[in-house]
């Protein structure tokens, strides 16, 4: 194997480009970018690349194998990736950082195929910016993706195999409405923050272990996801939106099909002036369970806030599981269909209006049961239909 370090700006397969004296790298050598720029004039491979200080690879849109690790550290660095397809067969970093210009994989499709940590330096716009593609959690194997800033953005597509992508404490953007490819039955994806910014119909697979960690739904206008098949969501599922998505009409539709959410469920935002919804209307004869809370978490909070439009949850003939402590603000225009209170130890406040056809409470501490109501909603109050509840079990 032998290590070839640039000493001009040159093409790849340029022997003078090099500092060896002849050929230029191959499958079994070392690449050194440092001080030059370097054009590929051909598909090329290599062990190890590093793009060292002032070093500049520029792709030509070419495909890049390597079997070792990607070195991008320095901060001078570049990589004009154009839409090439970067390939890590090999177990390692892949680091790839510089201030040259921080939309320089934005059209690249990146492959990585070992156990592998990505690190990516977001220079400008965190959500903007990224890969075109990526696939990770290749057999069985775990991508762990880091960023010295906040954000790293999928632009088209994020393929996983039978493993892991994992992305903890940072955000992961995906700009497109068919988001992700994957194994049903065995991906993982667990990142801490999932925000999901296309406009339109946007397609998320019923991931079978589930999405692990908080799942917001940002578009701009209009945004809707209809579920395919049973959901789990680890953290949070957010239909608030941020402030750029005050006056876009959120969805998110169950279709009869279940979903769980470990920890709190947001849909609505306060000064919204768009329609925020969750809808459990159901066909094909299915009835839709939604379970709020799960694992012990410290809090599972249902939060209704009301904008200029009140947010809606349509119950169609749901069945609304709750299991964790939390404060349930509703919104007294959304009625439920059942509602079920079982929470060993837990504490479910009631912050407003609550109309359900039918409730079971089975353990737990109800907090403000008077706040429960029967549905359809009667012409004179009657008592609380849970009213003795209120003794903790």
């Amino acid at each position: 194997m032998a290590i070839f370090t640039s000493v001009k700006s040159g093409n790849w397969t340029a022997a003078d480009t090099w500092d060896v004296g002849s050929g230029y790298p191959q499958s079994a050598d070392d690449a050194v970018v440092t001080g030059y720029t370097v054009t590929q004039d051909a598909a090329v491979e290599c062990v190890n690349l590093t793009i060292g200080a002032s070093g500049i690879l520029t792709t030509a849109n070419y495909a890049i194998t390597i079997s070792g690790n990607w070195d991008q550290s320095s901060t001078s660095s570049c990589c004009n990736a154009g839409t090439s397809t970067i390939t890590q067969n090999g177990d390692g970093f892949f680091k790839c950082n510089g201030t040259v210009a921080s939309t320089q994989y934005n059209s690249a499709s990146i492959v990585l195929n070992g156990t592998n940590t990505l690190t990516y330096n977001n220079l400008s716009v965190g959500w903007v910016n990224g890969f075109a593609n990526m696939t990770g959690g290749q057999s069985a194997k775990t991508t762990t993706l880091a960023t010295n800033g906040n954000y790293i953005a999928i632009i088209n597509l994020l393929t996983i195999g039978t493993g892991i992508v994992a992305m903890p404490g940072k955000n992961l953007f995906f700009l497109s409405t068919n988001p992700l490819s994957v194994d049903l039955a065995n991906s993982r994806l667990n990142v801490t923050l999932m925000r999901f910014r296309a406009n339109g119909t946007l397609i998320l697979p019923p991931l079978a272990n589930g999405y692990g960690g908080i799942v917001m739904l940002e578009g701009t206008t209009n945004q809707t996801v209809t579920q395919t098949g049973d959901m789990a969501i680890a953290l949070d599922l957010s239909l608030a939106g941020v402030d750029a998505a005050l006056g876009s009409n959120i969805s998110w539709n169950t279709d009869g099909y279940n979903l769980t959410i470990y920890r709190h469920l947001k849909y609505g935002k306060l000064n919204s002036t768009g329609l925020k919804k969750l809808d459990a209307t159901a066909t094909g004869g299915r009835a839709s369970t939604i379970t709020v809370g799960y694992l012990g978490y410290g809090t599972a909070n249902w939060t209704s806030n009301e904008g200029t439009l009140q947010p809606k949850f349509i119950a169609d003939n749901s069945t609304v599981i709750f299991t964790g402590t939390g404060t349930i603000t509703s919104g007294k225009d959304s009625p439920f269909n059942n509602v079920i209170f079982n929470g060993s130890g837990k504490t479910f406040t009631i912050a407003d209006e609550l109309r359900c056809n039918n409730l079971t409470y089975t353990a737990g501490t109800i907090v403000n049961p008077g706040y429960i109501r029967p549905w359809p909603y009667p012409t004179k109050l009657c008592p609380p239909i849970i009213q003795p509840l209120a003794l903790g079990v």
